[in-house]
């Protein structure tokens, strides 16, 4: 005589594939397991096919002058720097410095990223508007030539907290201009300094 299998029984055929799964994933992919992301440190660097990703630094700011709103590296005299109006934050300037490098042998172009901030409650953050700039953010993204780093700076308006720093990739549906959100591919932890 046959036995049935009844949903208790396949509750149980389930609970056994998966601790079975999961004795064969090394630390690492037990890790994406229990965090759904794979997750790094803020001094690990980070391999995406041929893009070599990193923070070059992580700190906090209770003002930046405009000239964050200038592409990263855009040359500018002191005096004017001098000159040039502060920004104030609604809480406070968390500004993170990105370099990536194309380590293939010829020139690449890479999909928009699409950057965000969740503390270890969840809760999310968007991009700083008045922070302007950003290479790697954008209706298109940049071509990399080989073996030369691209830095950009991001920044965001939150409240003083721990923060992992989401990298996403940005998709543009139906062709349109417009880039949207696509899936989450890591998180940086970030651990800033202070710059206040």
């Amino acid at each position: 005589m046959s036995q049935k299998t009844t949903p208790d029984n396949w509750t149980f055929v389930f609970i056994v594939l998966l601790i079975v799964s999961c004795f064969g994933c090394g630390p690492k992919q037990m890790a994406r397991l229990s965090h759904g992301l794979p997750t790094y440190s803020q001094d690990q660097q980070v391999t995406q096919n041929v893009f070599k990703m990193r923070i070059e630094e992580a700190y906090w700011a209770n003002e930046l002058d405009m000239s964050v709103s200038l592409p990263m590296g855009t040359p500018i005299a002191e005096e004017t720097k001098t000159l040039m109006p502060k920004v104030k934050p609604e809480a406070e300037f968390l500004v993170v410095v990105i370099s990536i490098t194309n380590t293939g042998n010829k020139p690449v172009g890479m999909t928009p990223l699409w950057f965000s901030l969740k503390n270890e409650q969840g809760v999310e953050y968007a991009l700083c508007d008045r922070a302007g700039h950003h290479k790697f953010v954008g209706n298109l993204g940049p071509t990399f030539n080989p073996n030369m780093p691209v830095k950009d700076r991001i920044v965001f308006d939150v409240p003083k907290d721990n923060y992992y720093l989401v990298v996403s990739r940005g998709t543009n549906p139906g062709g349109r201009f417009l880039v949207e959100r696509g899936p989450d591919m890591f998180r940086w932890r970030l651990s800033p300094v202070d710059k206040l």
